[in-house]
């Protein structure tokens, strides 16, 4: 799964297909912008979520990025740079791995429930 391509959710089981009206394309997934907030919530389960880029809007403002993994043994891997938007992590119950050891700035992450985790650089 992976979430965020600065403005666009895509994997989670969403067609990777563009699609394509009346000659403009539209990339596969879900796409948005000038957000303040993004929060997903990836349920029960073992997940396994990438986070390649998270939002910095055109005004310079950096969008919050929550995540809360759910139930499970999740492995979140950050790969930000210091240009991206800001990130927290809840890991909830289950024993989480959360990657963030290539990510040059600060993130908030919680572990929660279980026997957890966390890289940091």
């Amino acid at each position: 799964m992976k979430l965020n391509t600065n403005n666009r959710l895509s994997g989670f089981g969403m067609d990777a297909d563009d699609l394509v009206l009346e000659g403009t394309t539209f990339k596969a997934g879900i796409n948005y912008f000038e957000m303040e907030n993004f929060t997903a919530n990836l349920g029960k389960g073992d997940n396994q979520l990438t986070v390649n880029s998270t939002q910095t809007r055109d005004d310079g403002f950096r969008t919050v990025t929550l995540i809360n993994a759910g139930q499970g043994d999740d492995n979140i891997d950050i790969n930000l740079d210091e240009n991206q938007g800001l990130i927290a992590i809840k890991g909830e119950t289950g024993n989480d791995n959360i990657d963030a050891y290539d990510f040059g700035l600060g993130i908030v992450a919680f572990g929660d429930e279980g026997n957890d985790q966390c890289m940091i650089a």
